[in-house]
């Protein structure tokens, strides 16, 4: 099972409810059980590391309607005489 898994089926279950309270915050998640909304990600830690105790992994998601999307270019590595020269290969 992929990291979070559990808890982003849950923010996705929940995300209507959510939205509805508070579009733009924060919620703090951990396996079905949801705190938030929260108005910064500080408050969303905190108040998570409470409720969740403080040696739990819990994620922290910002509740957005709609998913913000990075590019990241492709990466390639050439190795020199044992030294790796990074560079990126933007795609046109």
């Amino acid at each position: 099972m992929a990291a979070f898994e559990v808890e982003l089926q849950t923010y996705e279950a929940n995300k209507d409810r959510l939205l509805a309270e508070g579009e733009g915050k924060y919620a703090a998640i951990l396996g079905s059980e949801v705190r938030g909304p929260f108005a910064t990600y500080a408050d969303a830690f905190n108040q998570g590391a409470i409720a969740f105790g403080g040696h739990s992994q819990f994620l922290i998601k910002r509740i957005l309607r709609t998913e913000p999307v990075s590019f990241v270019p492709p990466v390639a590595v050439v190795r020199t005489s044992g030294k790796a020269w990074e560079y990126s290969k933007q795609l046109r």
